[in-house]
Formats: C-alpha cells, structure tokens, sequence
C-alpha cells in the first residue's frame, strides 16, 4: 500500500490541494525534508509522490503529527501498488502513474 498526504488550504474560492512540495507550515516541512530524496521532478512529470510502508513509518507519521499541531487540513490517500505503474522508487518513497486503460479491440 501507498499513502500520499494532500494538504488543504481554506479559500474563499473553495479548497486548494496539494502535496507536502506545496505551501506548508515550517514545521510540516522540517518533519520531511531533510529525510527524502529529491529526485529531478522533470524526469517524472504527470507523477505523483507517495510513500512506501518504510517512508510511512518513518516520515509520514511524523508530518501528520505536524500537521495537527500546527492545525494544518489534511488528507491522506492510499492505493495499492498494483494499480499503477512505478516510475522511481527508493526506500521511502516512490513516484507512480496510474495505468493506462487497455482498449479491446473491436471497440471504439
């Protein structure tokens, strides 16, 4: 399983989402930043980042407590590894694509 955390930021717009790269409180950030990899973003792009059961256990749980001792909206997404396709990885955190949709043939 992989978990990403999505930060919400309050608008008179409506709710802006993003990941820990994003606007965040310095005390989310320094609970992530000196522990990931910072892999060139170009080489992944259309990628999103989410954390691998070791990255969880380590980094993750930390930014959550964070997040709630700075009041900072959160929300955590998982998905299984099966259902998309891994583009990098290391030990804490990998970058996925979902994968593609298979057309039958036959079918327009």
């Amino acid at each position: 399983m992989y978990r990403r955390i999505e930060l919400i930021d309050h608008t008179k717009r409506g709710d802006f989402k993003h990941g820990l790269m994003g606007m965040s409180p310095e005390e989310v950030v320094d609970a992530w930043i000196f522990d990931l990899n910072s892999p060139r973003r170009a080489l992944y792009k259309n990628c999103k980042f989410f954390f691998t059961e070791q990255g969880w256990a380590n980094i993750g749980r930390r930014v959550i407590a964070a997040c709630g001792r700075t009041r900072t909206a959160y929300r955590v997404i998982r998905i299984k590894e099966k259902s998309v396709d891994v583009f990098y990885q290391d030990e804490v955190q990998v970058a996925v694509r979902a994968k593609a949709k298979r057309k039958e043939a036959g079918k327009a």
